[in-house]
């Protein structure tokens, strides 16, 4: 998909409006991921044509580009807060903090078992990087990364899921993105696949219910992501 130069410019617009509204209203990260996209469309970005940029790229389909993901939120529904456990505290090892993630309740009793197994194997248990995703947010992250990649649309439909395309907003398949406690940073997942955390997540991880997402090589067309895990129902423990 080729982008012209008013598409950047509505782009840079909507990011805009959401910064500008989040530094108004002093909104952290546990408010900005729960946004609906009522709430998005009347009260953030208002205009019009902002908003029918934005149901362009909804609907999208991202299979013309390569991505054979599953549609999860056909209806279109947000989760609702109450069924979320807020995740906050949690720090690496350098002392760098993680913003408070929502994890759905029952994912996140499997989690803490999972990681109490990986801690007594290895001496040291994982970090949620990234929780749940409301699909409304999940649009303000891919235009985000759609900008940071100079608008390269074909290669941020490969590397970021679409809204309603997005495990993080799934209600039955939730994804966690991990970073290991020695990690340099946040942005350091990408040498994830070379921990001992990892290696460890291969072997069993789907005893606990939780499934690499996007392995090398997978069938979905997605870039190898070893930190992005989904749970999912498929076995008993």
């Amino acid at each position: 998909m080729k982008l012209y130069e008013n598409d950047k410019k509505f782009i840079n617009s909507i990011l805009e409006s959401v910064r500008e509204y989040r530094v108004s209203h002093k909104w952290n990260n546990n408010e900005v991921v729960l946004i609906s996209f009522d709430f998005l469309f009347n009260k953030i970005l208002i205009d019009n044509e902002k908003i029918k940029f934005c149901k362009k790229i909804l609907s999208i389909n991202p299979l013309k580009y390569g991505f054979n993901g599953v549609l999860y939120n056909e209806n279109k529904n947000e989760i609702e807060p109450r069924l979320f456990k807020i995740l906050s505290g949690q720090k690496l090892k350098n002392n760098t903090k993680i913003q408070a993630q929502y994890v759905l309740k029952d994912v996140y009793a499997k989690f803490k078992r999972m990681n109490n197994f990986l801690k007594k194997d290895i001496g040291v248990g994982v970090i949620i990087q990234s929780g749940y995703r409301s699909p409304a947010y999940q649009l303000i992250v891919f235009l985000w990364n759609l900008r940071n990649s100079n608008y390269n649309f074909n290669k941020i439909a490969r590397e970021v899921a679409l809204p309603f395309y997005s495990e993080h907003g799934c209600a039955y398949n939730q994804a966690l993105d991990f970073v290991a406690y020695n990690s340099n940073g946040l942005f350091d997942s990408t040498n994830f696949k070379k921990t001992k955390e990892y290696k460890w997540l291969k072997e069993n991880a789907e005893y606990f219910g939780f499934y690499e997402s996007y392995p090398k090589n997978n069938k979905l067309g997605f870039i190898y992501e070893p930190w992005h895990w989904h749970f999912e129902n498929k076995k008993t423990e």
